[in-house]
């Protein structure tokens, strides 16, 4: 499923609410989606999903996944019935990201333009899922979301700034959840 055949609320068994349960109900959906940034801004989500061709994973896309009721009912009267919407420019430099392509290939690196000290290794395995993996505190994690903090502008002038990002994964020995905070604030 890519999100663009139909909303995401009418799926069945969609958690009630965004947070950590709509990103586990969004990677079950769709087993090409690797990373979801959730903020604290609104439950819309950063969606962060392969490319698969001829059994190859050929590069990443990402794009919005509106799950606030907000965005939904502005884009329903506007006639649109889905709940995916392409980044604009200005999104793509607080969620852009670099990615290093060798063909064929079933492994990508990857980048993040505001985790640059993060790189991760997306695969893709043989039953069709796509993963990515982290360092987080010199240990090997999977993914599972980013969590942002960030200002929140009170005039269209000002930018979003980011305070923090949690990086939350499994790792991949124990099988526990863990996370690293990456802090954007000035060291004063």
């Amino acid at each position: 499923m890519s999100f663009k055949n139909r909303p995401f609320w009418d799926n069945p068994g969609v958690p009630p609410v965004g947070g950590r349960e709509a990103v586990r109900f969004v990677k079950r959906l769709n087993p090409r989606v690797f990373c979801v940034f959730a903020r604290n801004k609104n439950w819309n989500l950063a969606v962060f999903e392969g490319v698969v061709k001829e059994g190859n994973l050929v590069g990443i896309e990402h794009y919005w996944l509106s799950l606030d009721k907000k965005f939904i009912a502005a884009a329903r009267k506007k006639g649109v019935n889905h709940d995916r919407e392409e980044m604009t420019i200005f999104d793509n430099i607080a969620y852009g990201f670099e990615q290093t392509v060798k063909e064929p290939s079933r492994k990508i690196k990857v980048r993040m333009h505001k985790l640059p000290s993060h790189p991760m290794t997306v695969v893709l395995h043989k039953n069709g899922h796509v993963n990515a993996y982290v360092a987080l505190k010199g240990e090997t994690y999977l993914m599972d979301y980013v969590w942002i903090e960030a200002t929140i502008p009170k005039t269209l002038v000002e930018w979003p700034r980011f305070l923090y990002m949690d990086i939350f994964g499994t790792h991949l020995k124990t099988r526990k959840p863990g996370y690293e905070r990456i802090d954007h604030r000035k060291k004063k």
